[in-house]
């Protein structure tokens, strides 16, 4: 085939089918050089959308140079009398796909893993930093090629990039918004793809699909998840904790809670940047047995609302740290399959006579205001208005009673994969659940309410769809000291 520019290719054999063209392995001998040849022919075209979308992709490789990106060479047509051919010509990424090396047998060393990430990322930051950024949309195994020779990375096929900024002209062109199309891969593709909106942060995420795919060698939408979060946990033990953290970051469903853009998570995986908010969810190597740390991790970004204000989320804490001096809490270890957490009653203390007490002065309250409205005849309907004062109360004396009284007992047996939680009032048993250990996702720190801007906070287990909360009355360092344990020691046996 001679090309635009005088030039032979000679097709030596073929790389691949999709929706938009054939893809061809070349040589062009004038110069030994080796490419690949897209080709789409007007006689297989559906539509007159498939030329549009071929050339939209030539010219977005045009304008792109990038290692980690085969280079653009040249874009032409060859007219015969049968049929006219639409040709892009690159050059050629070496390598095979991520997707078939993993569907071949090949699982890689986390040390490989790394080195991928980190050409990814960089990939990724450069299309970011273009102006206007170019989202790549379909980050997945199969559009990135891998030498495991050289281990060198390389990013291809923009036709969904072509396929969006083709829709964004027609639209601008009409004077009217198009109708959002998903364009992407399930299981690769961010959750806001999925509705038909995208960013940059979107190929992040993608991109933590991938590194997922490749510590586990399962697709990312095989394994469980929970409000669109992947639960990988139970599926895949990550060794490097930096890496843990990368994926955990990358994977947040909501775009707001990932790395707003590559170069923070290149910071991160390189141990460059400084470890803040959901980054504190896994342990970092060089301080996960020393911290000292007497307060939550917060999620900057993520907000809840209690009380009519609006305050931060703590994340989920999975680091080990040193047991708080004076702490009730017993936490042991019986060899490295067995964990045996005990709180005790915390009795009367300073800041549960102070929550009991308010209970007392706000329930009377509720009580003599109730009574003064039937007695002066205002019935029942006037009476009902204390209804919802009547529960902030019940809350409140219920919080009261947990930290003077509530016990917990909870036991991890890894060696016979099961799990035993009881939580007792005054020696009555309020919560009793036994089950597998695959039921446990793990612990959580959550707000049980919030007074005078100050969040009141408690442990909940994640256990299967009914989880169960405990730890009040314990100060936030016992919190995530309690956490940590039940996390690492979680992360460790699976």
């Amino acid at each position: 085939m001679d090309s635009g520019a005088g030039t032979t290719l000679v097709i030596r054999e073929l790389l691949g089918r999709g929706s938009f063209g054939t893809t061809y392995a070349c040589d062009r001998p004038e110069i030994g050089e080796e490419v690949a040849l897209k080709v789409l022919t007007l006689r297989e075209m559906r539509d007159w959308k498939a030329l549009q979308l071929f050339e939209r992709e030539a010219k977005t490789l045009k304008g792109l140079s990038h290692p980690a990106i085969p280079e653009y060479v040249d874009h032409f047509e060859v007219d015969s009398d049968e049929d006219v051919k639409f040709c892009l010509v690159q050059r050629i990424a070496p390598g095979k796909s991520l997707q078939t090396l993993v569907d071949g047998g090949w699982r890689p060393t986390e040390g490989e893993i790394f080195s991928i990430a980190t050409q990814l990322l960089q990939v990724l930051e450069y299309l970011a930093s273009l102006r206007p950024p170019v989202i790549h949309r379909d980050v997945k195994p199969g559009n990135l090629l891998y030498n495991k020779a050289t281990g060198k990375l390389s990013l291809v096929d923009f036709g969904a990039t072509a396929e969006a900024a083709m829709t964004a002209a027609v639209s601008e062109e009409k004077g009217f918004a198009m109708g959002s199309t998903m364009i992407g891969t399930f299981g690769y593709a961010a959750p806001e793809q999925l509705m038909g909106g995208v960013t940059c942060v979107s190929d992040l995420y993608s991109a933590g699909a991938v590194l997922l795919f490749l510590l586990s060698g399962r697709a990312p939408s095989t394994m469980p998840s929970s409000r669109l979060k992947i639960n990988f946990r139970g599926v895949v033990r990550i060794e490097d904790k930096r890496l843990e953290r990368i994926v955990t970051r990358l994977l947040e469903p909501s775009p707001e809670d990932r790395y707003q853009n590559a170069t923070q998570a290149l910071e991160v995986l390189t141990g460059d940047g400084k470890v803040v908010g959901l980054d504190m969810d896994t342990s970092n190597p060089d301080t996960s047995n020393t911290s000292t740390s007497t307060s939550l991790p917060i999620v900057p970004g993520v907000l809840a609302e209690f009380g009519g204000f609006e305050i931060n989320k703590p994340a989920r804490p999975t680091t080990r740290t040193r047991k708080p001096s004076g702490t009730r809490v017993v936490v042991e270890r019986v060899g490295s399959t067995k964990l045996l957490l005990v709180i005790p009653p915390a009795g009367i203390t300073a800041g549960s006579a102070a929550t009991g007490g308010f209970a007392v002065a706000w329930n009377s309250f509720v009580a003599f205001w109730t009574v003064s409205a039937l007695a002066a005849g205002g019935g029942l309907l006037m009476a009902a208005f204390s209804i919802p004062f009547w529960f902030a109360g019940k809350q409140v004396a219920s919080a009261a009673f947990a930290e003077i009284f509530e016990a917990t007992r909870l036991e991890i047996d890894a060696a016979s994969a099961s799990y035993s939680l009881t939580v007792t009032a005054t020696g009555l048993v309020s919560n009793e659940r036994v089950g597998e250990l695959l039921d446990v996702n793990g612990a959580v720190i959550e707000v049980n309410s919030v007074t005078n801007r100050n969040p009141d906070y408690f442990l909940k287990l994640e256990i299967g769809a009914t989880p169960v909360t405990f730890g009040r009355g314990l100060q936030e360092v016992e919190l995530e000291y309690v956490a940590g344990e039940i996390n690492d020691f979680l992360g460790s046996v699976r």
